[in-house]
């Protein structure tokens, strides 16, 4: 009897950790598909003001918020990538500025070994916006009024949105 007790104690011990194990690779694999939400700066009001940061220097102000250590954010990395380029002309000048809550040394080193240079880094907590999480992408024109201003990993059609948005405007 005793033996028969251990037997299913060790055996239900084995079960559960495969489940707990699965469970665990399964969130640590499989990226979250949510579409991304609306980040707390609102479209289509003037931006809040960041030190150093001139929006009226550029047509375009882009501002990723990002983490060193966020999934999200590296699996974003081929579209922050390639936004400047798909946005920028001749007649529209796009400054990219890249914004976490790391030191800004440790920021760029994350962006730059993913192949996005930005033009200047600032840390997020000086800058004061209301972000709530990373990634964030705001865009904001010369006025500094918040053409997009999105939170989470975007979806294929939001990256395309946020570029005929871009390239629509004016």
């Amino acid at each position: 009897m005793k033996g028969t007790i251990s037997a299913i104690a060790d055996w239900v011990l084995v079960v559960m950790t495969i489940l707990i194990g699965a469970l665990a690779a399964y969130n640590f694999v499989m990226p979250r598909t949510t579409p991304a939400s609306p980040s707390p700066i609102e479209v289509g009001k003037i931006a809040p003001s960041i030190p150093g940061i001139r929006y009226s220097d550029t047509s375009l102000t882009v501002i990723l918020a990002v983490s060193s250590g966020c999934r999200y954010c590296t699996n974003s990395m081929a579209f922050y990538r390639s936004l400047p380029e798909a946005i920028r002309t001749k007649e529209r000048e796009v400054q990219l500025v890249a914004m976490g809550v790391e030191s800004s040394p440790r920021v760029r080193e994350c962006l730059v070994h993913n192949g996005v240079i930005p033009d200047v880094v600032v840390n997020g907590r000086e800058a004061q916006l209301p972000l709530r999480g990373t990634p964030t992408l705001i865009l904001i024109e010369r006025s500094g009024r918040v053409l997009i201003s999105l939170q989470g990993l975007l979806t294929g059609e939001q990256e395309t949105h946020v570029i005929e948005s871009v390239l629509h405007a004016h």
